[in-house]
């Protein structure tokens, strides 16, 4: 507030030194000019207006008044400040006291001499009613105004202050720790992966070596038993006995063309004979395990389908059994892995399409029949392709 008063006491001084030096000139010239009349006296006052508008640029924009205004633009377009109004009053009345007869520029050709008697009279009743804006403008003006650094600045700002920049030094912190440690995260992430490129060629090659040396003896090469195949739902939920239909719930495949990775065991390859009316299933290859959790895999996290757009998901879900990227998913199903049953519940169960070209035979017939339903061995990466 004390700000403010000084500057209003400033404001108030320059306009009446203002007006003094103006007076001064105005009768110098009145002295040596030999000409009289209303339009040597207007010439007069311009050129006083046009001088004062070149010393003090800023009070005039400040207070709204354009140097060469009437009577009836003062009193629109001036604003209803009280500092303004009392402003103007003094203005006016330092104007028309030196001029001095019977023109006046400002309040027309005809205003009377007292005219600025009246408005000296009206700007010091203004400040005798008790407005200490008013007021200021008759007590003898300042020249100093406060500066931004003589301003104190508020104890809540600098608080806020204060802690937007702690907050900005923990952030940026807390973001390069984050990008260290997911530098090395990435380094661990591709060694796995050509550890595991390296693992799957080694067993494609054994593979090719024992069929040549059984073909170079003479024999046949019988490969192992797979040890995950992958499942997918066929039938609806009509006409379904409460036995398959169950194990159907247990195996997750609550819909048409759903699909889940199953552990082949004892247990779980009785269960899908009684549900192979409903259902068809083969050993995956490791091109299919790959297309399917890539293009189909959701995360199921607090029971809601996430995608996997990100290994942060994985790490969150499945770190603790040491699995941080999607390649690691991929290699524990293809492997089938101890932490096998950990990542299938992990993944949603995949929502396939119908598939390109439609089913080849008929839908509810089984395979060895012509048809599409049961085990169909490795044939089903082909079936899953075109469901893919």
């Amino acid at each position: 507030m004390s700000a403010q008063i000084r500057t209003y006491v400033s404001t108030a001084g320059a306009i009446n030194g203002m007006a003094h030096r103006s007076t001064h000139k105005f009768q110098h010239s009145i002295g040596s000019s030999t000409t009289t009349g209303s339009s040597s006296i207007r010439t007069i006052i311009d050129s006083i207006y046009r001088q004062q508008t070149i010393e003090l640029p800023s009070i005039i924009d400040t207070m709204h008044i354009h140097p060469f205004s009437t009577p009836t633009e003062l009193s629109t377009s001036a604003p209803t400040s009280p500092l303004v109004v009392a402003t103007q009053n003094v203005k006016v009345a330092q104007m028309h006291s030196s001029v001095g007869l019977g023109t006046c520029y400002t309040c027309g050709p005809k205003a009377s001499a007292t005219h600025s008697d009246d408005i000296a009279l009206q700007s010091t009743a203004l400040a005798r009613r008790g407005n200490p804006v008013n007021r200021l403008l008759h007590i003898g003006a300042s020249n100093t105004v406060p500066s931004a650094h003589d301003v104190l600045v508020p104890e809540t700002l600098l608080k806020k202050r204060k802690s937007d920049a702690k907050a900005r030094e923990e952030k940026a912190a807390k973001a390069a720790e984050t990008k260290k440690a997911n530098l090395a995260k990435r380094k661990v992430i591709f060694k796995r992966a050509e550890q595991y490129t390296k693992e799957y060629r080694a067993a494609e090659r054994e593979e090719i070596r024992l069929r040549r040396a059984a073909k170079a003896k003479g024999d046949f090469y019988v490969a192992g038993q797979p040890k995950v195949v992958f499942v997918v739902r066929l039938r609806g939920i009509n006409n379904i006995a409460p036995k398959p239909r169950k194990i159907l719930q247990l195996l997750r495949l609550l819909q048409i063309n759903n699909g889940v990775f199953v552990r082949l065991t004892k247990a779980t390859s009785q269960m899908l004979q009684l549900v192979q009316p409903y259902v068809t299933y083969g050993a995956p290859n490791l091109k299919t395990i790959r297309d399917l959790v890539y293009k189909r895999g959701y995360a199921k996290v607090n029971r809601q389908r996430l995608p996997i757009n990100d290994n942060k998901v994985i790490e969150e879900n499945l770190g603790k059994y040491g699995i941080l990227s999607i390649e690691d998913i991929v290699h524990e199903i293809a492997t089938c892995g101890p932490n096998f049953k950990a990542v299938t519940n992990f993944l949603w169960a995949f929502k396939l399409s119908n598939p390109n070209g439609g089913f080849k035979g008929k839908k509810l017939t089984h395979y060895t029949e012509g048809g599409n339903t049961g085990d169909r061995g490795e044939a089903i990466n082909a079936i899953v392709r075109r469901m893919n």
